[in-house]
């Protein structure tokens, strides 16, 4: 007798579906990319560096701690794990359409955040 989605384990219904899987894939190399480039690239320095952008406020570049830079990575792997425990539950709730949905918008998510943590590195690279 087949089990219902509900009652299958978390990896039988990811490995289960090749979509479902390979959008997961995907969200687990974009977050090791993230990771590894933050990694590289996020170099110690004692004197303060720039962590934030904005256009409100007196001054456009905020200073901070230059471990506050892995913060960004903090947030992709929030976003990937968070996102895909989501996509499973909607799987189970068969809601496989709107769980492929949410996967697809990660991986945009995850791009946005990738090219946003990179420039502000390369801004907190020269000041």
């Amino acid at each position: 007798m087949k089990q219902k989605s509900s009652d299958q384990p978390f990896f039988q219904i990811v490995f289960g579906d090749r979509w479902l899987a390979g959008l997961c894939v995907v969200n687990l190399l974009l977050l090791a990319i993230i990771l590894l480039s933050l990694l590289l690239s996020v170099q110690p320095k004692e004197t303060q560096v720039i962590i934030q952008y904005s256009s409100y406020g007196v001054t456009s570049y905020y200073r901070g701690h230059w471990y506050s830079l892995w913060s960004y990575g903090l947030l992709a792997l929030i976003m990937v794990c968070g996102h895909t425990a989501l996509s499973v539950r909607l799987v189970r709730l068969q809601r496989r359409s709107l769980a492929l949905a949410l996967l697809w918008f990660t991986i945009g998510l995850m791009v946005v955040l990738f090219l946003l943590a990179r420039s502000i590195i390369n801004i907190a690279a020269l000041g």
